[in-house]
């Protein structure tokens, strides 16, 4: 039998090593029994048998390395840092084995990388239940190049239907900035705005990158143009309407 490495998940760990953890990549890792029943849903709380190895399918050296260090009493590793492709691994395995310290942390860093891995975050957080993040991300992916068509092949089947009526709405809502509306008469008689090309086209200008459009038109226009307008457009969490989660 191969001896059992100690831990190396926090810096001077004392505590005897009666478990392997091997990672996706074949990396060993000594840990403890006993601390990852103490902190996970998922692991028993029997001891097994001494040396054993279990083998850490959905993470990789790195992510299995950060998802021990939240075993422990212990400050927790700073994720800021962290590459996406590792972040995602360990943010969906501390949802997988209910490490509850390390869920929110997790949230909160996905979240933080929405603008340039939205496909994943959207993923991740409708499988969760983040529906605030759900609804960033599905919007970003509805606005970009590709992206809305490229989830249709690795969305759960159970949700295509969801993403459909949601994708659809939002595609609807960019109808009323693109079409020019019917000649409106002013007051005194003018039924031509001198504001209105201007307010156009930046409500135009930013529909492609920003799904949202605008929550202010009123600061395309002069300060003297109208009063405050609000976007029609749903606030975040949005996204609630059209996925029924439970």
């Amino acid at each position: 039998m191969a001896s059992i490495p100690p831990c190396t998940a926090v810096e001077n760990c004392t505590i005897p090593t009666d478990i392997v953890l091997v990672s996706s990549d074949g990396a060993r890792f000594g840990s403890h029994a006993r601390n990852l029943a103490e902190f996970t849903g998922s692991f028993p709380d029997t001891l097994p048998e001494e040396g054993e190895e279990i083998p850490i399918k959905n993470m990789n050296a790195k992510a299995l390395a950060l998802f021990l260090s939240f075993i422990h009493h212990h400050r927790q590793p700073n994720l800021g840092m962290v590459e996406f492709s590792t972040l995602f691994q360990l943010a969906e395995a501390v949802e997988m084995y209910e490490v509850f310290s390390a869920t929110e942390i997790c949230r909160v860093q996905m979240a933080a990388r929405v603008q340039h891995h939205a496909v994943n975050v959207f993923l991740y957080s409708i499988k969760h239940g983040y529906m605030d993040v759900a609804d960033e991300a599905g919007q970003i992916v509805i606005a970009g190049h590709g992206m809305s068509r490229y989830i249709l092949r690795v969305l759960n089947p159970r949700w295509l239907s969801t993403w459909d009526r949601y994708s659809e709405y939002y595609r609807s809502q960019f109808d009323v900035y693109y079409v020019e509306p019917p000649p409106f008469l002013h007051r005194g008689g003018v039924n031509f705005c001198s504001a209105w090309n201007k307010f156009r086209n930046c409500i135009n200008s930013q529909a492609p990158r920003d799904t949202t459009v605008t929550a202010d038109p009123a600061a395309c226009v002069p300060e003297n143009g109208g009063k405050r307008q609000e976007s029609t457009l749903p606030v975040s969490g949005s996204f609630l309407p059209f996925f029924d989660y439970q």
